[in-house]
């Protein structure tokens, strides 16, 4: 593989990686029940999800950390429909 070659693959891997990463900026800034974003997916692990103090995710109660695959798995797992309030907090 020639020097342009490979110049070419970094360019659009780093750029796919920005695409990703603003993606995840921005779902991370629009939801509130968001807390943090950690996409781990280059040490080999998964995009890891951290709910807000308060919230749950409504497939696991007690749960407010998650790992997703893909960012689609992101929007889609974290929508308001997905988490719940914590009861003792809701109180």
């Amino acid at each position: 593989m020639c020097q342009v070659q490979i110049r070419r693959l970094m360019s659009v891997w780093l750029f796919k990686g920005t695409i990703v990463s603003k993606t995840l900026e921005a779902l991370e800034s629009s939801r509130p029940w968001i807390r943090h974003i950690d996409d781990e997916r280059g040490d080999g692990s998964s995009i890891i999800v951290t709910l807000a103090k308060g919230y749950d995710f409504a497939d696991d109660p007690g749960c407010g950390v998650k790992g997703f695959d893909t960012v689609a798995e992101v929007r889609d797992g974290t929508r308001k429909a997905d988490v719940v309030t914590k009861a003792a907090d809701a109180a």
